[in-house]
């Protein structure tokens, strides 16, 4: 029995120092935007936001898309059959930004899920060489595109999937959100899966994708 117990303790003390050098070597190499030169190449973005029941965010996002420091780029904005005020307020902003283009989302077909849906109404919409998803509970440094599009062209990818840094407000917030990045930066190997070509270690984190048009 003691054999038993002293083995386990010391197989879990072995896969939590797996994780934490896992961590350790993601957090030095991780591939950060702006780290890049400047892309020599400035294709036309399309930035795609689908918005549902988002009333809060709608204007402090969609005001930092628009304010973007890149020269050839649109915003299409969805309402996904909001309940709330959404349309109210893309609406306002429409009347504001003449970059702005405001879709109203069309009932979902039978086999399709929510999101994925309004995502490809904007994808048919666009007309840009790449295309930027991004959600609407996200705000934008002003060098955000630029720096996202000099990445793609530097690592001479077709998707770019960035992790954005995280705010958290309340106590529940503080408590969960932290163990979801621990357990992103510890079980994925960065620097593996960026050099190697293996479909199961492939990922991509939602909120922020840009993909070469026609993917």
């Amino acid at each position: 029995m003691t054999y038993f117990w002293t083995g386990h303790q010391v197989s879990i003390i072995a896969f939590l120092g797996v994780l934490l050098a896992v961590a350790l070597i993601n957090l030095a190499t991780w591939r950060r935007l702006g780290q890049y030169p400047p892309s020599v190449v400035t294709p036309r973005v399309s930035v795609l936001v689908p918005l549902r029941n988002e009333a809060r965010n709608t204007r402090p996002c969609i005001r930092s898309l628009l304010s973007q420091g890149y020269g050839d780029f649109e915003v299409l904005a969805l309402d996904d059959e909001s309940q709330d005020c959404t349309a109210s307020e893309l609406a306002r902003l429409r009347a504001e930004e003449s970059n702005l283009q405001v879709l109203q989302g069309k009932p979902l077909p039978d086999g399709w899920l929510g999101k994925h849906w309004a995502c490809h109404q904007l994808a048919e919409a666009a007309s840009g060489d790449l295309l930027l998803f991004v959600d609407a509970d996200t705000r934008h440094a002003p060098t955000a595109l630029r720096d996202a599009v000099s990445a793609l062209e530097a690592e001479g990818a077709d998707l770019l999937a960035v992790m954005p840094r995280q705010e958290v407000v309340s106590w529940a917030e503080r408590l969960v959100v932290p163990v979801m990045t621990w357990s992103f930066l510890s079980f994925l190997p960065v620097a593996l899966a960026q050099s190697v070509r293996w479909p199961s270690l492939s990922t991509t984190v939602g909120q922020f994708m840009l993909f070469r048009s026609g993917l």
